[in-house]
């Protein structure tokens, strides 16, 4: 795996184990650029529960899929609120659409609510972590420019997903070979030749791609997502 410079945010997750999909739903957080930082659901000695409470102070940001309630997930949860009070500490509670009942504890809590674990429809995971990523100042940059390339908010919308998948592939490649440029664009609506090359183009206008052979790589000297 290749090194890169640059910092992704960090971001704490604690799931369920029992009865839960966790490779996909992993999955979704490995396509964008996220430092994944996942929680030990089996919380049973003090040591551990120390090493999560340094990851959720680490963290940028706290995600909890609290959809079955899980109890271990729910300490988690009671965790982070010991910090809420420190500056930029921000936390979200997950559920899946499946389960309409929403705890009472957690109705006045910010939440992101999915209908399943997928990346290119709307109210799916992928497309609810974009919110997250709408916070940091890069993404609004890029959002910004292409919002000037494209008239449509669907098309907008998926041009800004493409782009987080480029960026969050590059954190486990070097290089972006011309042959697999394509490759990000599946999914959802179509994109036309000249609608990925604005896409390309407008990662490159913003420094944070640059050329390499016949395709791209981080510019390692833009700090994408600072601290």
């Amino acid at each position: 795996m290749a090194r890169q410079r640059n910092r992704f945010p960090k971001i704490f997750i604690a799931h369920p184990f029992k009865k839960f999909p966790v490779k996909k739903f992993r999955d979704v957080f490995y396509l964008f650029p996220f430092t994944p930082i996942y929680g030990n659901s089996d919380i049973e000695t003090k040591p551990l529960l120390h090493v999560i409470k340094r990851q959720i102070q680490e963290a940028d940001y706290c995600i909890f899929d609290l959809t079955d309630w899980n109890p271990n997930v729910a300490l988690e949860l009671g965790l982070v609120e010991g910090f809420s009070g420190k500056p930029h500490k921000q936390y979200y509670v997950l559920l899946n659409n499946k389960n309409k009942d929403v705890p009472s504890d957690i109705k006045g809590l910010q939440r992101l609510e999915y209908s399943g674990l997928d990346i290119n429809k709307n109210g799916w995971l992928g497309n609810q972590l974009l919110f997250l990523l709408k916070k940091e100042y890069y993404s609004l940059e890029i959002l910004k420019k292409l919002k000037k390339e494209f008239d449509k908010p669907e098309k907008i919308e998926k041009a800004f997903m493409v782009s987080m998948k480029i960026i969050g592939h590059l954190k486990h490649v070097s290089t972006i070979q011309s042959k697999s440029r394509d490759s990000f664009f599946q999914g959802g609506i179509s994109f036309l030749k000249d609608d990925k090359e604005k896409v390309y183009r407008v990662l490159h206008e913003l420094r944070i791609l640059k050329p390499k052979g016949d395709g791209f790589k981080l510019n390692s000297k833009t700090n994408i997502f600072p601290k």
